[in-house]
């Protein structure tokens, strides 16, 4: 069967919405035609005119190779292989089928491509929704006791120390500390506190984004405020955990 392009337009990153669709896990929830799942294969059974029909058994492989992504269908009687490539705003899915009755199939293999790439486009801007409103709620979060001592409980303390820091230079030591203790290859969560004379903060890293922004700077707090950071300065006792679960905290 001759290969057909379909032209997806998306609110979300396309590079994001491939990431996602490279993931099997997230494919097959959303996966149109699907009569039937085991643990490594799923059923697909396509209908035309209410008579004739054709059922296969698939196992989905997915190639991502820079930015695009092949997902390939291997039938016990057919091949489906769906190309993502990113095109500026959009995704151009192109779609080949090797396998009998193409003429049942073939209708609806464009169908199966915008609807993979409109409910991925759903999820990875629900997503960024949901990561926006949370940075707000988690640096409120940072300034309540019981809150910070239920992360704690849930994290692993991997520095502390005194740290004179200069005026402006936080940010610089905080970017060495992470770079330096390669945090994030080990932990998807780090929570930073430094408490000195004058000022203290908290920072709450999930997932390598900064999250949550507490300072205290004399008698004023500062929620979500990263430009207040650089007033931070003196001499300071810095902690830093990592947090291996980082579902947990956002539970709480």
């Amino acid at each position: 069967m001759r290969a057909t392009n379909v032209l997806v337009f998306t609110k979300s990153a396309p590079d994001r919405i491939i990431d996602y669709l490279s993931n099997i896990d997230n494919v097959l929830p959303i996966l149109p035609y699907t009569t039937g799942r085991s643990r490594d294969r799923v059923r697909l059974e396509f209908r035309r005119f209410k008579v004739f029909r054709f059922v296969d058994n698939y196992e989905i492989e997915s190639i991502k190779r820079d930015q695009t992504l092949l997902l390939l269908f291997k039938g016990s009687r057919s091949n489906i292989k769906f190309i993502f490539r990113p095109i500026e705003s959009a995704i151009k899915v192109t779609v080949e089928y090797d396998g009998p009755r193409g003429w049942v199939v073939g209708r609806y293999l464009s169908e199966i491509a915008n609807a993979l790439v409109y409910e991925a486009d759903k999820a990875v801007y629900s997503a960024k929704v949901r990561a926006v409103k949370t940075t707000t709620d988690l640096s409120s979060n940072l300034a309540k006791i019981s809150w910070v001592s239920k992360l704690l409980m849930k994290s692993i303390m991997i520095k502390n120390e005194n740290r004179v820091i200069s005026k402006g230079g936080l940010l610089d030591y905080i970017e060495s500390l992470i770079s330096e203790e390669k945090v994030f290859n080990k932990y998807p969560g780090l929570y930073i506190s430094g408490d000195g004379i004058n000022s203290k903060m908290r920072l709450l890293f999930l997932n390598g984004e900064l999250k949550g922004i507490y300072v205290v700077i004399g008698d004023k707090e500062y929620f979500g405020n990263e430009e207040v950071l650089r007033e931070v300065g003196g001499l300071m006792r810095i902690r830093v955990y990592g947090i291996i679960r980082p579902e947990l905290i956002l539970q709480s």
